[in-house]
């Protein structure tokens, strides 16, 4: 029996026609829905060759891409509890937390290294590593609503790890809040050819799961992660890769912002003349007032999606003005992760 976790992951991901994708340096690559679920399952055959068993704890330690959320979810199906890492966590603290948590493999990318006393697979040789083995075909594990998918370490006040636990109903509890929003915006999603999400969320965080696995899965997005997140490689890709909804952390976006004020001459008295006349005027005139500025950042978005610390409301004024779309969530960890959340027209009241 499986959890309604698995059975969302199941149901979505062999009914949706989406991609992940991922832009490292020198190329783009793509792995259908399809193949990232049948690779997963491939992963959960190789934790079982490794003798690792339901509740054993399997660290994730790298990049956004593909290869993490095929480790992520072969651990959902095996019973596995995975723990998520921030890339740029110390050492130090990765081994605090291995030797809390008494992880048995660490999933790892790039140049990260190698943990002494554990199995380490480098993501980047994940799919030669699983191409030569067979997925079990059925599972003899029983997954329960209350198991954990996964412990994450919050940073916290002090240097002493802490750990929180997110159980499958934790996270399901929370798609079913957000599945009547998404609903109300499928005719759009409908109109956007190609949807496509870019996150620049980190995976290791509850919030850049779900903007870039689980509402991907809802609305049949596809998903774009990136190598390198600095505000002029994510304009680029915005542009060159047709992207409809940018997925974010308020500091990014700020930076963004920045950028753009400095690339476009933003900051010209002739701007802020016409940003003043135009911020209390009604979405489509500002539209076509500042169409300029969304042909060159990219002409498909539309949308921001923010999250994970406070957002200015300056910061929020100006993007709405120039006409975007703004969420913004609030939550914790613990509650995997949405409390609150709102869509801001763009339109100054």
């Amino acid at each position: 029996m499986s959890s309604n976790l698995l059975a969302y992951i199941d149901n979505y991901i062999k009914s949706r026609d989406g991609y992940f994708y991922y832009r490292g340096k020198y190329r783009t690559v793509s792995w259908s829905y399809k193949k990232v679920y049948d690779y997963a399952r491939r992963f959960g055959t190789l934790l079982r060759q490794l003798y690792i068993k339901k509740g054993d704890r399997v660290i994730i330690k790298g990049q956004n891409r593909p290869e993490w959320i095929i480790a992520y979810i072969g651990c959902l199906m095996q019973g596995v509890i995975a723990v998520p890492l921030d890339v740029n966590s110390s050492d130090d603290f990765e081994k605090k937390v291995q030797n809390k948590v008494r992880a048995k493999l660490k999933v790892y990318s790039g140049n990260e290294k190698k943990s002494r006393g554990l199995i380490s697979i480098n993501m980047e040789d994940i799919e030669e590593r699983l191409s030569a083995i067979t997925p079990i075909e059925s599972s003899d594990i029983t997954i329960y609503p209350d198991d954990l998918t996964q412990i994450i370490f919050t940073s916290g006040t002090t240097a002493v790890p802490k750990g929180v636990k997110i159980t499958h109903n934790n996270i399901t509890s929370n798609l079913k809040s957000v599945k009547p929003v998404m609903d109300r915006w499928k005719k759009f999603f409908r109109l956007m050819r190609d949807l496509k999400i870019l996150s620049v969320v980190p995976l290791s965080h509850m919030y850049g799961q779900f903007i870039g696995i689980y509402i991907p899965l809802m609305i049949g997005s596809s998903v774009v992660f990136m190598s390198n997140v600095n505000p002029k490689e994510i304009l680029r890709a915005i542009k060159e890769e047709r992207i409809w909804i940018l997925g974010t952390l308020p500091k990014i976006l700020e930076l963004i912002k920045d950028y753009i004020v400095r690339k476009f001459n933003l900051s010209s008295k002739k701007f802020e003349r016409k940003y003043n006349k135009f911020k209390k005027i009604k979405w489509p005139l500002r539209f076509l007032a500042f169409l300029n500025i969304h042909l060159k950042i990219g002409p498909r978005l539309v949308a921001i999606i923010v999250g994970g610390a406070a957002f200015d409301k300056n910061m929020d004024e100006f993007w709405r003005c120039i006409a975007y779309t703004i969420f913004q969530g609030y939550g914790l960890t613990e509650t995997a992760p949405i409390i609150n959340a709102n869509k801001r027209q763009p339109i100054i009241k």
